[in-house]
């Protein structure tokens, strides 16, 4: 089916148009990709955060100020009772690899209890020394303000952590710090969410804008033919009125 110069310039005008669409919605889409996955960050950092200042909230500071950072705390009553605390809160929190409190020996940061159990080769017992703590994990017993961090890499692996401090509220000191750990690849995994949910969204419009060209080209194609139907038609009538007039014409002309 031939079509007109006028439907060829209508056709080239609407794929040209929905070309600009599709080249608007990859343009956006990846900026708002990149600044959903940005939100999604710093959403899941905030959730980690106020999930580590609720449970150090949980503890109580002269329990923790009880405990010495020495093995001999392992059958202190109030070891055994922070530490049922220590193994709640892991149990609760189904990304956490660890769970710990650690606090400042001297000029050292050494673990108080670990929710992790003694048989594992990962286990931190009291008193062991942190050896690669950060500026930021030495800072917060003087600032005594709840942060994330990472991901970093320790012994043990890569780590996004929260860690906030539980402070004597007598004396406002840090006594200790709780800290939540949860892997890279965890982590990464959850930020993976935002990027496929943005593509998707992305995607829809796409889907969408495809759909539409569809439909627009099959309506226009179904009102070119029944526009060249419509003009057949007019022209086999012409030709049968012509018939009939000639026929008749000659019949006069006949007698």
């Amino acid at each position: 089916m031939l079509m007109s110069v006028k439907d060829q310039s209508n056709k080239r005008i609407i794929v040209t148009s929905y070309l600009l669409i599709i080249l608007s919605i990859l343009v956006i889409g990846y900026f708002f990709s990149n600044y959903f996955v940005g939100y999604g960050i710093e959403n899941e950092r905030a959730a980690l955060l106020a999930r580590t200042e609720t449970a150090a909230s949980s503890f109580d500071p002269i329990l923790v100020s009880a405990l010495e950072g020495r093995p001999a705390d392992l059958e202190r009553p109030q070891y055994k009772k922070i530490l049922e605390q220590l193994v709640r809160i892991r149990q609760v929190s189904e990304d956490a690899r660890f769970v710990y409190l650690m606090a400042m020996r001297g000029e050292e940061l050494i673990f108080l209890a670990d929710a992790e159990p003694p048989s594992s080769e990962d286990y931190s017992a009291p008193g062991d020394v942190y050896d690669e703590p950060s500026q930021e994990d030495l800072d917060i017993f003087r600032t005594g303000e709840a942060f994330v961090e990472g991901p970093l890499e320790d012994a043990w692996g890569v780590w996004v952590s929260g860690l906030a401090p539980i402070i004597d509220p007598q004396t406002k000191r840090v006594v200790a710090i709780l800290g939540i750990d949860v892997s890279a690849d965890t982590w990464q995994q959850n930020i993976n969410l935002y990027r496929v949910l943005s593509i998707s969204i992305v995607g829809l419009f796409l889907a969408i804008t495809l759909v539409s060209y569809a439909t627009v080209l099959i309506v226009s194609r179904a009102n070119r033919r029944l526009a060249l139907e419509a003009r057949e038609r007019q022209q086999a009538e012409n030709r049968s009125k012509d018939a009939v007039l000639s026929f008749r014409t000659l019949y006069e002309l006949s007698l």
